[in-house]
């Protein structure tokens, strides 16, 4: 799967500039094979160091910034829909992945290549 696997699904614009990719170091990091190991106030002490702004496709920062009136995570990819039934599936989708992600119980996982397979799109 490529980053850009998501925004193809989606329909997102792809000439808005309020979205892209994180930064290479953050990928490079959470990469390594030491990072699963690692502490949260370790893991949030490198990536306070990135710099990372919210104009990425999935906005992280409040999470690592512990803001505790903002602990959000912002999936910014998704295009403005007037249907609901579009707004609910893609809801749907993106729950699914992250209910993915969090069963790992702390083991790195590798990101499936076929979405609609394993997380029943297309």
């Amino acid at each position: 799967m490529t980053q850009d696997t998501l925004k193809n699904y989606f329909g997102t614009n792809p000439r808005c500039r309020r979205l892209g990719p994180w930064p290479d170091e953050l990928i490079t990091f959470v990469s390594a094979p030491e990072f699963p190991k690692l502490e949260w106030c370790e893991i949030t002490e490198v990536l306070l160091q990135l710099k990372l702004t919210k104009f990425c496709d999935f906005k992280i920062v409040n999470l690592i910034r512990s803001n505790p009136y903002k602990h959000t995570f912002e999936a910014r990819i998704l295009p403005v829909w007037l249907e609901a039934e579009r707004i609910v599936d893609a809801a749907a989708l993106l729950a699914s992945i992250l209910d993915w992600a969090k069963s790992g119980d702390g083991k790195l996982k590798e990101v499936p290549d076929d979405l609609a397979k394993d997380f029943a799109i297309g």
